[in-house]
C-alpha cells in the first residue's frame, strides 16, 4: 500500500495514537438525528390532531396510558379541558368536573369509600389506636376535652370559670396511676372545676 493510500484510509477513519493506546471516534448513533431533527409525522402520536411525540405503540404517553387503563383513547386534548366550565353532578357541589360526573375530591371518595358522602372521623372506637377501657391517666382526659371540649368553656360548681376536668372520686371501679393518682375511664364521673375547689376536692388546702 502506498503513502497516498494509507494517507486516504487515514482521512476515511481518522484515528490518534496516545502512547500505546488507540483511540477511535466514536460514530454517532443512528437515531441521534431524528432525536434533533423537527418532529415528523414519522414520531408523533398516532391520534389525529395530537402534537405530542410517540411513547409506544404509536401513541403518546398520554393517549398509551389511556389505552392501558382500559379507557376511550378519547381526542387530543387532556379530559380535565372536556369538561371545562362544568361542576361536578355530587348534590351541592360547585368543584369544576374532572371526568364526566364528578370533581377531584368526589371522584377519590367514590374510589376509596364507594360512596360521596365524606368518612366518618376516626375518633373513639373507631380510631385504629382505642383502647378501651385500658386508657391512662393523660388519654382519660383527652377523652373528655375530645368530647366535652376544654374545661374553660363550662362554669365550675361554684360559678367560677372553670380550668380542669375534675375526677370527683365516685366511681367504684376508678384507676390509679402513679404519679397523677386516681381517676377513672367513665366519663361521667368528672367535672369542669376552676382551680381551688379541684384541689379542696383532691384533699387539698383551699
Amino acid at each position: 500500500m502506498g503513502a497516498g493510500a494509507g494517507a486516504l484510509a487515514l482521512d476515511r477513519c481518522p484515528i490518534s495514537v496516545v502512547g500505546a493506546r488507540v483511540l477511535r471516534p466514536r460514530l454517532p448513533s443512528p437515531h441521534l438525528s431524528e432525536r434533533c431533527e423537527p418532529m415528523s409525522q414519522h414520531n408523533q402520536c398516532s391520534v389525529p390532531g395530537c402534537p405530542k411525540p410517540r411513547f409506544g405503540h404509536g401513541l403518546c404517553n398520554m393517549h398509551y396510558s389511556r389505552q392501558r387503563s382500559g379507557k376511550p383513547i378519547g381526542g387530543p386534548e387532556p379530559l380535565t379541558q372536556r369538561y371545562e366550565g362544568e361542576t361536578c353532578l355530587a348534590p351541592g357541589c360547585d368543584n369544576p368536573r374532572l371526568d364526566r360526573k364528578l370533581c377531584s375530591m368526589h371522584r377519590f371518595r367514590v374510589k376509596r369509600h364507594g360512596s360521596l358522602e365524606p368518612p366518618a372521623p376516626r375518633s373513639g372506637e373507631r380510631h385504629p389506636l382505642w383502647v378501651g377501657d385500658a386508657v391512662s391517666y393523660d388519654g382519660m382526659h383527652f377523652r373528655l376535652k375530645a368530647e366535652f371540649g376544654v374545661a374553660s368553656t363550662h362554669l365550675c360548681p361554684c360559678g367560677a370559670q372553670a380550668e380542669q376536668w375534675a375526677y370527683q372520686h365516685t366511681d367504684p371501679n376508678e384507676r390509679f396511676q402513679a404519679g397523677d393518682g386516681p381517676y377513672s375511664t367513665d366519663p361521667d364521673h368528672y367535672l369542669p372545676m376552676c382551680r381551688p375547689c379541684h384541689r379542696q376536692l383532691d384533699g387539698g388546702a383551699p
